[in-house]
């Protein structure tokens, strides 16, 4: 195996899924974000199943493999994104990413070393909180006086709350992480663990909006939304490269390492929102992103 191989996945599937975030919010901005959700499980599926077939992955199923798996998709899908959003609607999503951005990896170095055994070098821990630093720097571009625009302040008993849920939410994608490198341990091809994930995953959100009876109601609206499909194949198309690359990564690399890779993401959206949105970054946001670099390049020398 390359030196840096896992990592050059990680910083890869940052990328690739802060492409997705953009290509996702413009759909959610026309069809709402929770409908956005629902309607790219399937298309995930197919395109991670066409990934699968053309490149030859081995189906090879190792039981505890889809059982970890089954968890990760559980703890990210089920558990971390609604959570997220509740705080979100709590707090208001900047200080919400500012508490989640900020812990995530930290949580997931902490429980691989609990949990799985896994070793950070102090080089290592250093480039994981010199990244974080500069992921929490770029998040407070804007700054959070208010929690979110149009909200208001939230009182002392609703920032406690939202603050609570962050925390909760950084706990269980630190969580979804650990399940995916112990699903990964066992043998499994990363191509195929990333099919396995996202069909439990997709069938847990279907169940959800079934249960909800959301189903008829977001393919009308799918339908009658002019450019909706469109985005969602392009998004699903960028994003499924993510998925199956944060599987090599977690094969090739420890995980708080990849969870500090991956959280890169508001770092690597600042010039696809300057060039999409023509929304160009402040200073403190290229401070940040600075800072985040250095950080990257201390991991790849740990």
């Amino acid at each position: 195996m390359l030196f840096g191989l896992g990592e050059m996945a990680g910083i890869a599937t940052a990328v690739s899924w802060a492409v997705s975030c953009q290509i996702h919010t413009m759909a959610g901005r026309l069809i709402g974000a929770t409908e956005v959700t629902v309607l790219r499980a399937p298309l995930f599926i197919a395109a991670v199943a066409l990934v699968v077939l053309t490149l030859g992955a081995d189906t090879t199923t190792p039981p505890t493999a889809v059982f970890f798996l089954a968890c990760s998709a559980l703890a990210g899908l089920a558990i971390a994104d609604p959570v997220f959003y509740m705080a979100c609607v709590t707090i208001g999503p900047r200080l919400t990413l500012l508490v989640q951005g900020g812990l995530t990896s930290m949580l997931t170095a902490l429980l691989g070393y609990v949990l799985l055994g896994e070793h950070i070098s102090l080089t290592g821990f250093a480039g994981i909180c010199i990244t974080s630093v500069g992921v929490v720097f770029v998040l407070l571009e804007g700054g959070v006086p208010s929690a979110s625009a149009g909200l208001g302040s939230p009182s002392r008993e609703q920032w406690l709350r939202g603050i609570c849920l962050a925390f909760a939410a950084a706990l269980a994608l630190a969580a979804s992480y650990l399940c995916m490198k112990q699903g990964m341990r066992q043998g499994i091809d990363p191509l195929w663990a990333a099919m396995i994930r996202i069909t439990i995953g997709g069938a847990l959100l279907w169940t959800g909006a079934a249960l909800r009876g959301r189903l008829r109601a977001i393919f009308r609206l799918a339908r009658e939304t002019k450019g909706i499909p469109r985005l969602l194949l392009y998004g699903c198309g960028v994003s499924t490269v993510g998925n199956c690359l944060s599987l090599f990564a977690m094969h090739h690399a420890e995980s708080g390492v990849v969870a500090a890779l991956i959280g890169l993401q508001p770092v690597a959206i600042i010039p696809i929102v300057a060039l999409v949105e023509r929304k160009y970054p402040t200073l403190r946001a290229m401070v940040g992103t600075c800072i985040a670099v250095t950080g990257m390049m201390v991991l790849f020398l740990r």
